[in-house]
């Protein structure tokens, strides 16, 4: 038997809408349809053989969520596509703010 689950401790398990397991497919194949944040995490392979022991695998699922926004501010304004003009050795000061999106740490 094949088994691929997410891990309960990392997030909620994504809706059953979304998901298609087929067992028929060699080999078994877990599709997963628009994915979202809260599948991101761990899950597990497990195979279960009649005369062997179990086998398990781990796999991260890490789902990247892009701005919604992005906004670029020098001395107090927002601007485009084209800055300047400056002069060679003058002090340039940008910001970047950006809105929505998540982070995720890289280890």
């Amino acid at each position: 038997m094949f088994l691929l689950q997410q891990q309960q401790q990392y997030g909620q398990p994504p809706s059953k809408s979304r998901i298609q397991f087929q067992f028929d497919s060699h080999p078994a194949l877990l599709l997963l349809n628009n994915v979202v944040d809260p599948d991101e995490g761990v899950y597990r392979c497990r195979v279960d053989f009649g005369r062997s022991p179990t086998r398990n695998v781990l796999v991260q699922l890490t789902v990247v969520v892009p701005p919604q926004k992005i906004r670029i501010i020098e001395d107090n304004r927002q601007v485009s596509s084209v800055i300047g003009p400056y002069d060679e050795g003058d002090q340039l000061s940008l910001n970047c703010i950006v809105t929505g999106g998540l982070i995720h740490s890289v280890s």
